[in-house]
């Protein structure tokens, strides 16, 4: 019975870990698109659709989907200009 105790215990704060390891991921993400951001800039190139800040606040906002939409629009082979590149 102490057993069953212990984990009815634990129950409550099952919420509040996951909404923590959800906001550590978000923040994981907006970080990683935040530094391809500036990497762009800083080769001179630009972000498509809209700009550098507004794709890392969907990213922190949006998480991982919309971390791989950066990367769809700005980072794959999907896009022209890297499409371009690679065929140098």
């Amino acid at each position: 019975m102490d057993q069953l105790n212990g984990v009815i215990g634990v129950i409550p704060f099952l919420p509040i870990a996951i909404l923590i390891a959800i906001l550590v991921v978000h923040i994981a993400f907006a970080m990683g698109v935040s530094k391809a951001c500036h990497n762009r800039t800083l080769s001179g190139r630009t972000t498509n659709l809209v700009a550098p800040w507004l794709w890392i606040l969907a990213t922190l906002f949006g998480g991982p989907v919309m971390g791989c939409m950066y990367w769809i629009v700005n980072e794959s082979g999907l896009n022209k200009e890297a499409y371009l590149k690679r065929e140098q």
